[in-house]
């Protein structure tokens, strides 16, 4: 079952660094101004977005994908429901990764990736990496930073981090105008409250082509000094562009 029911996304390049903080930027799809003083409302009526950076350093992109509920974090009883119904352990244990350390974060989110189309080099490499549709605990694998805003929560995934991560990323850049991979975000349940599992959020990647990513710059302004630090062991790029 998947949680966010509205996505959006796309490519963002970077010459040096890589973009931190995607809610950061002006050019963002998340409003920054929030619709709720109540963060318990999870944006409200203005509703929540989840946003997944996956920053690429060897291919010199972001990869910035936006997962919105309409209906934010509130419990939704009308099962016509663009976002689908929400339990209330699932909306007290999203509401809550606001208060958890990073060390708890890190253990918090898995990936599970099928590789649709790509050639047999590519689908060996994963294979061996991660086996075949097998949740990986991405904290535990790679470095990433975490952002929570009123409407909003970012995670920031540092890929190249993991040297295996490096090396199918490598294989995959041969072939990117013509892989297509599906990735789905889920929340670890830690707890019987927390259990079954859902999906968080899910994309799919394909077909792309580097050469139409943007160059986007991050302004001083008033709606930028609102973006939190992210929460991190370490020290967080002050880059103005990606």
């Amino acid at each position: 079952e998947e949680e966010e029911e509205e996505e959006g996304g796309g490519l963002v390049g970077k010459d040096d660094n890589i973009i931190a903080a995607a809610a950061a930027t002006t050019s963002s799809n998340i409003s920054k101004s929030g619709t709720s003083s109540d963060e318990e409302r999870g944006g409200g009526g203005g509703g929540y977005t989840v946003i997944i950076n996956l920053q690429v350093r060897s291919l010199g992109v972001s990869v910035v994908s936006y997962h919105h509920r309409p209906e934010g974090l509130l419990l939704q009883h009308n099962h016509h429901s663009r976002g689908g119904e929400m339990s209330d352990n699932y909306r007290k244990l999203l509401i809550g990764l606001r208060n958890h350390t990073k060390e708890q974060l890190d253990r918090r989110f898995k990936l599970i990736t099928h590789l649709e189309q790509g050639p047999f080099l590519m689908r060996g490499a994963l294979k061996a990496a991660v086996g075949a549709n097998v949740p990986v605990v991405m904290g535990k694998a790679v470095s990433q930073r975490y952002f929570f805003g009123k409407d909003y929560m970012e995670v920031d995934v540092e890929v190249d981090t993991s040297i295996i991560a490096k090396g199918i990323l490598k294989i995959a850049s041969m072939f990117i105008s013509s892989v297509v991979v599906d990735m789905v975000w889920v929340l670890e349940g830690k707890n019987v409250q927390e259990l079954p599992e859902k999906a968080m959020c899910a994309v799919r990647l394909g077909n792309m082509d580097l050469s139409k990513a943007r160059e986007i710059r991050l302004e001083d302004d008033d709606s930028n000094a609102a973006i939190p630090s992210p929460m991190s062991s370490s020290p967080s790029s002050s880059s103005s562009s990606s």
